[in-house]
């Protein structure tokens, strides 16, 4: 999904003067201040007929590495989805204010269409020698389009006019001397369901498992024979997917209760739910 906010970005420019063994200077693009979260992504040409090989950058801090690099496809709103991306390096470090290279260990073809080289920056300020990997650009047309995330999850495009140095290197083979190919990732669907108390007869601990087919809010709550309420174990919004809680055999203000028969129930969007417990102290 996009971004409903805008994410700092710093423009760091080179200093002039210095000697430079790439043929032209530029100025740097880098996240600031960086989290462990914060993601470039740049979108890269595919088709049938393309074998990806790897890539060519200006970077402009040798000391200190990108955390990862990876291949992502976009979601239905052309946005990149870091789920089900492809790991193309762990940490990767680029040469100091020159352009560098990354030859990946099989050419990748795609049958998702367009994909994204995605930097993973570090959690630390970058820009200048010392401070974290920076990315060159220039102020022109022409370039691939480009994404910022502080999250992963959230996407702000960046301007048009911002021609980030990221370059794509084919595989003039087209894959013939071994390849992978970038596949979408399956659809995990879930049923709103709540398992089985495990230990159950228990002392004092059990767990409980439930999953959600819909995002919303949700309640698991621990009643005793007589419908009292004696312990909310879940109450918020939760995902779609599988969670997990324990009870410890104690009611809201953490006094332990009394050997006995309880019931288990999840409240969800869906519907409801429920388990028998037996605590046996």
């Amino acid at each position: 999904m996009r971004a409903n906010y805008l994410i700092l970005v710093i423009l760091t420019a080179l200093s002039a003067g210095a000697v430079f063994s790439a043929e032209t200077e530029y100025d740097v693009l880098a996240v600031t201040p960086a989290s462990e979260t914060s993601y470039l992504a740049v979108r890269v040409p595919m088709s049938e007929d393309l074998a990806l090989a790897g890539l060519r950058w200006y970077n402009s801090d040798s000391a200190v590495p990108f955390t990862d690099l990876s291949l992502a496809m976009a979601d239905d709103d052309g946005v990149p989805m870091l789920s089900g991306a492809m790991p193309v390096a762990g940490e990767t470090y680029g040469l100091e204010k020159d352009w560098s290279d990354l030859t990946f260990e099989e050419a990748v073809l795609s049958n998702v269409g367009d994909l994204f080289f995605v930097f993973h920056f570090p959690p630390v300020a970058g820009g200048a020698p010392g401070e974290g990997p920076g990315i060159g650009y220039e102020i022109g047309v022409g370039g691939l389009k480009a994404w910022i995330s502080g999250d992963g999850g959230a996407w702000t495009p960046m301007h048009g006019t911002i021609h980030l140095k990221v370059e794509p290197v084919y595989d003039t083979n087209k894959g013939l001397g071994g390849a992978v190919t970038f596949e979408a990732p399956e659809l995990i669907t879930y049923t709103t369901a709540l398992a089985a108390p495990q230990p159950n007869p228990f002392n004092p601990k059990t767990k409980l498992s439930f999953t959600l087919r819909s995002a919303g809010h949700a309640e698991l709550v621990v009643f005793d024979l007589r419908g009292a309420r004696v312990r909310t174990l879940v109450a918020g919004t939760l995902d779609v997917g599988r969670h997990e809680v324990s009870w410890l055999g104690v009611d809201d203000h953490g006094r332990s209760v009394a050997s006995g028969v309880y019931f288990a129930r999840l409240v969800s969007v869906d519907g409801f739910h429920t388990r028998r417990l037996v605590l046996v102290r």
